[in-house]
């Protein structure tokens, strides 16, 4: 039985939200505010990467308690879930805020078809390209370092804040975990994504790649959150996780 099958471990999104009232959710606050408005002060035209989702949700509300004018980039993938398109236009609304849209588009039909491989890094680099068009020498990120290895290994050589030489890099965040981020969503008054309201408690926040379909872990347990709450997704999602398989196969 899977986590979000487990109906007497269940909890709501307003005990999330209690995590916010303790004294080491208030310390990682405060922290973060510190880090961010130092990484502020250091940059000329500094950004936040906003995706939509729990993450950069969290730094988006840490940055802008420093900076409300502060400018949002949103990568735009080709296969969004249902709802990110509404989901993104009620933070603009919240944060009165226009975000600087950048898709970073790849042919679907194609990479399903086995036609293309899946153009892993397009994202970060129209990230880039987007912030040398528009000078932007500095952006802050939600990266959490439970996430992956590479995370952990990034944090401990890097810290907070680092230039990567193309440049510079805050991620304010990196200790927090799910719950922690989701619980100042729930707290400030920004929106809570889609995903999190449907779900409401139940599976490991943790291990959810809430923007897209795709199956970027490696363990295949996206495959039945998306069949329970994405199911007009689940055949691509399926189709892409046998071609990831083989892709591996063929490296090894």
């Amino acid at each position: 039985m899977r986590l979000f099958e487990m109906k007497s471990e269940h909890f709501e999104l307003s005990d999330v939200a209690k995590i916010a009232s303790t004294l080491d959710f208030h310390r990682k606050f405060a922290e973060a505010q510190k880090i961010t408005e130092e990484f502020i002060a250091m940059c000329k035209k500094p950004a936040v990467s906003f995706g939509g989702g729990k993450d950069s949700m969290a730094v988006l509300i840490i940055a802008q308690t420093i900076d409300p004018d502060i400018l949002i980039l949103c990568a735009d993938p080709p296969n969004p879930l249902t709802g990110r398109e509404e989901h993104l236009k009620n933070v603009s609304q919240v944060c009165h805020s226009d975000f600087i849209h950048v898709a970073y588009d790849w042919d679907v039909s194609a990479v399903l078809n086995g036609e293309l491989k899946y153009p892993d890094g397009l994202k970060k680099t129209v990230l880039w390209q987007a912030q040398l068009e528009r000078e932007i020498d500095g952006v802050i990120w939600g990266c959490r370092i439970s996430e992956s290895w590479g995370r952990r290994m990034n944090f401990a050589k890097n810290g907070y804040i680092y230039d990567n030489g193309r440049t510079k890099i805050c991620q304010p965040i990196a200790k927090w975990s799910a719950y922690e981020v989701l619980a100042l969503a729930c707290v400030t008054g920004y929106p809570i994504n889609p995903v999190y309201e449907k779900m409401d408690g139940y599976y490991d926040l943790d291990r959810i790649h809430d923007g897209t379909w795709w199956p970027h872990e490696t363990s295949g347990v996206k495959g039945d959150w998306i069949k329970r709450y994405y199911p007009e997704h689940y055949e691509n999602y399926k189709t892409a996780e046998a071609l990831k398989s083989k892709w591996n196969d063929e490296i090894w």
